[in-house]
C-alpha cells in the first residue's frame, strides 16, 4: 500500500514539473519590453529571464520583469558596464554592477562578471535564492504578485542602496517604462 502511494506520489511530483517546464516557455517577458531597446539590451534581458528560470523555475513574469528593471537601473542592459570608479577604478561590473570592493564582487573576475549569464547567476546564488531574498520569494508565492513591488524589495534586500525610498520609486517607475505594468 505504501510503495503505491509512492510510486503515485512520484508520478505526479513528475507531472507538477514537466508542467512548470512547459509554462515557463509560455511566460517569457521580452515580449512585453515596452520601450525602444537595442538588439545588444534585449539580449541582454533574455539571458537574465533565461538564468533566472533555470535557478528559479518557479519564477513568476513579475519576478523577471522586477529583476530586468534593476538591471536597467543598474547599467542600461549593458553586460560590460563599469561604475562606481570614484576611486579612479571601476569596482562595479556588468548587468548588476557586482561590487568588488564591497558587495557580492568581492573575489570576482572582473572579465568573468561582464559575462551576462555569470554575472545573472551570482545575483541569484549570491543574493535572490538567500536569505536576503526571502521577501522576493514570498512576494513570487503570492497568488497575483505585482512587479513593482518586487522592484522595491530589490531595491531594499538585494541592492541596499543609500536613498532606498528613492531607488525603490525609480525601480517600481522602470518596471512601468519598461513593460508597460
Amino acid at each position: 500500500m505504501r510503495r503505491s502511494w509512492l510510486i503515485g506520489g512520484g508520478v505526479a511530483l513528475v507531472l507538477f514539473f514537466v508542467a512548470r517546464a512547459a509554462s515557463a516557455s509560455q511566460r517569457s517577458v521580452i515580449p512585453m519590453l515596452d520601450v525602444g531597446l537595442s538588439k545588444s539590451q534585449r539580449e541582454a534581458a533574455a539571458v537574465i529571464e533565461r538564468v533566472v528560470l533555470e535557478k528559479m523555475p518557479e519564477a513568476t513574469p513579475e519576478l523577471i520583469m522586477a529583476i530586468i528593471a534593476n538591471a536597467w537601473r543598474e547599467s542600461a542592459l549593458n553586460p560590460r558596464a563599469k561604475g562606481d570608479a570614484s576611486s579612479g577604478t571601476p569596482h562595479s561590473f556588468g548587468l548588476f554592477q557586482l561590487n568588488t570592493a564591497r558587495g557580492v564582487g568581492i573575489g570576482l573576475d572582473e572579465v568573468a562578471m561582464m559575462d551576462p549569464a555569470y554575472n545573472t547567476g551570482i545575483i541569484m546564488d549570491r543574493e535572490v535564492l538567500t536569505s536576503r531574498g526571502k521577501k522576493l520569494q514570498a512576494a513570487n508565492a503570492l497568488p497575483s504578485p505585482d512587479a513593482g513591488d518586487m522592484a522595491s524589495i530589490f531595491v531594499y534586500d538585494i541592492e541596499r542602496p543609500g536613498d532606498k525610498p528613492g531607488e525603490a520609486q525609480k525601480a517600481r517607475n522602470a518596471v512601468a517604462s519598461l513593460f508597460g505594468v
